[in-house]
């Protein structure tokens, strides 16, 4: 894993793409607690994987789960379930947290998802992507030729070092000026921002035309 997942204290499951392999290791390591947002709950124990407890409205997960697992029902409708394991996961301390699920569904849920993600500092896990929420400097070790996207979150002036097309004190502002399909040249990279950063890492070997043969 290209991050060091010791740092983290628990595992937010959204409804969404989840990583099965890394959840059941996860599971069974017993390393983090896992908390399931209202319907992530059903996916989690079709695969055996029991949450430490189910955090939403409940209007999702499956009446013969509830009876099995410790929940709380929240039915404020200002808030989004991601939002209320969000408070559930800070009031026990148990942050900063890995997010998983944020991909899938409706696309209008992603964009709530990612939404809540940036106000983290935490890191989101799928099958195929790394994200990270960056608000300050930042360091990050790489495969050289790696694919990875920056975006504002909705702002944020960034400087990096690393990147085939670099970023010198540039503005990044949803909608308008993002770093799409970059690459890494160098195995360390540097990342410097102010305002919010998300930097998505793809995680497969990916050939396109920003892909840079070795000699």
């Amino acid at each position: 894993m290209i991050i060091n997942l010791k740092k983290y204290k628990s595992v937010i499951c959204l409804d969404g793409d989840l990583p099965f392999e890394i959840l059941n290791n996860i599971g069974k390591s017993k390393a983090f607690p896992i908390l399931a947002a209202d319907g992530a709950a059903n996916k989690l124990f079709e695969y055996g994987i029991i949450p430490q407890a189910v955090i939403g409205d409940c209007d999702s997960v499956k009446p013969s789960i509830m009876n099995k697992v410790f929940y709380i029902k929240d039915e404020n409708q200002d808030i989004t379930d991601f939002e209320k394991v969000v408070n559930y996961a800070t009031e026990k301390k148990l942050f900063p947290f890995i997010v998983t699920g944020i991909s899938g569904g409706y696309l209008d849920r992603i964009f709530m998802n990612i939404n809540v993600f940036s106000q983290t500092e935490s890191v989101f896990l799928s099958d195929k992507l790394i994200g990270l929420a960056l608000h300050d400097s930042y360091k990050l070790s790489l495969p050289i030729n790696t694919k990875i996207s920056l975006f504002g979150a909705p702002y944020c002036e960034i400087t990096t070092k690393g990147l085939k097309w670099e970023l010198k004190d540039s503005i990044l502002s949803f909608g308008k000026f993002y770093s799409c399909s970059n690459r890494v040249i160098s195995s360390d990279l540097s990342f410097y921002v102010k305002g919010c950063a998300l930097i998505f890492v793809y995680l497969d070997n990916i050939i396109d035309a920003g892909y840079e043969c070795k000699k």
